[in-house]
């Protein structure tokens, strides 16, 4: 995760970078207690030998103990590293003034962008029963884009200034949290094709594979996920070889996808009804998370908490792909991110 961070914030590449003596280093202040910083440098190198990626943070040990979490910013050409399980973020940045200094604009310009998009919610909310565009389970989705001014594409950043949005009916259907593409070099079967043909069904003038994959059973297709610990990477086995990796993820990169898309997230429920054969849709309430506690990933596959669907299809001799789809039930939502603010849309501020 801090590789991609630094690289992709155009701090330090690891990947360019000679090992040994080649170091790069950057200038660090330690938010202690009580509002101390402390100058500090880090160290960005690949150690001997076989070229691992490191970081040493001096005096470090000054501001945390073993097995404390740290934050490390980039802000204003250096890192900030504060401890964050001395407290809550928001009060501690109260009572030390360079936490404070560095945070309090970035965490103003986040506040903002969530009193706006609530805003605007509670307006399309205010409209009661909205015909949906179109039939089917995306309908509520570009609904609700086409009600927010954002533009259908396949976006992998978050939809609005830093904040995904997720809409669901009132149901306890499962919500996507992102789509990812197997590694497929990696993997014993190299295209969605191969896939179809293997394991896939006919329906009419068509050959499909809509299917759930979860950890805790194989489906009627035979298939299952596996989470494979030492590798740290995440496949679909075929029974009864289950160590077998029909196609396969490496779990970092999951992690990344998961922590880049659902930074902050608005999940949004609406309620459904029919009207003369359409569908109309009313926008009531939102549960918004921030963080995604990424050491529950790995578990919440094996156990069957996150699922994956394959949505493969065919007509001729096009294959139609609409994602590797990872799916969360609502109810489970608690068991991957901390507590939810819940709002309600029809009620006022």
């Amino acid at each position: 995760m801090f590789r991609e961070f630094v690289a992709s914030s155009g701090i330090h590449d690891y990947a360019a970078q000679a090992w040994g003596i080649d170091k790069r280093i950057i200038s660090t202040s330690l938010i202690g207690d009580q509002g101390r910083r402390l100058g500090s440098k880090t160290s960005l190198y690949r150690a001997n030998g076989r070229g691992d990626p490191r970081l040493w943070i001096t005096s470090l040990a000054s501001v945390a103990a073993h097995d404390q979490i740290i934050a490390v910013i980039w802000s204003r050409a250096q890192f900030w590293v504060v401890n964050l399980s001395l407290g809550r973020l928001a009060e501690r940045m109260l009572a030390e003034p360079a936490l404070a200094d560095v945070l309090g604009d970035f965490v103003s310009e986040k506040t903002s962008n969530v009193r706006e998009l609530l805003s605007l919610l509670r307006v399309i909310s205010a409209k009661g029963f909205i015909r949906a565009p179109v039939d089917g389970s995306t309908a509520i989705g570009r609904l609700l884009e086409s009600e927010l001014g954002i533009e259908m594409n396949s976006r992998s950043q978050p939809d609005f200034k830093g904040i995904e949005i997720k809409s669901s009916r009132a149901s306890r259907n499962r919500t996507s949290l992102f789509a990812k593409t197997p590694a497929w070099p990696e993997s014993n079967f190299h295209s969605s094709r191969e896939l179809l043909d293997a394991f896939g069904y006919e329906r009419g003038d068509r050959r499909k594979l809509y299917c759930q994959i979860d950890g805790h059973k194989s489906n009627s297709q035979g298939l299952r996920l596996v989470v494979h610990e030492t590798k740290d990477s995440l496949s679909v086995a075929h029974e009864p070889s289950v160590d077998g990796n029909v196609v396969v993820w490496d779990l970092e990169t999951l992690r990344y996808k998961l922590s880049e898309k659902h930074d902050e997230t608005f999940w949004v429920e609406a309620s459904s009804k029919k009207i003369d054969g359409w569908e109309y849709l009313h926008f009531k309430t939102v549960q918004h998370t921030r963080k995604p506690i990424i050491a529950q990933l790995a578990p919440s596959l094996s156990n069957g908490t996150i699922s994956l669907d394959f949505t493969i299809s065919s007509k001729g001799s096009k294959v139609h792909d609409k994602g590797y789809l990872f799916k969360l039930l609502p109810k489970n939502r608690d068991l991957l991110f901390p507590p939810a603010d819940s709002y309600d849309l029809t009620a006022g501020d």
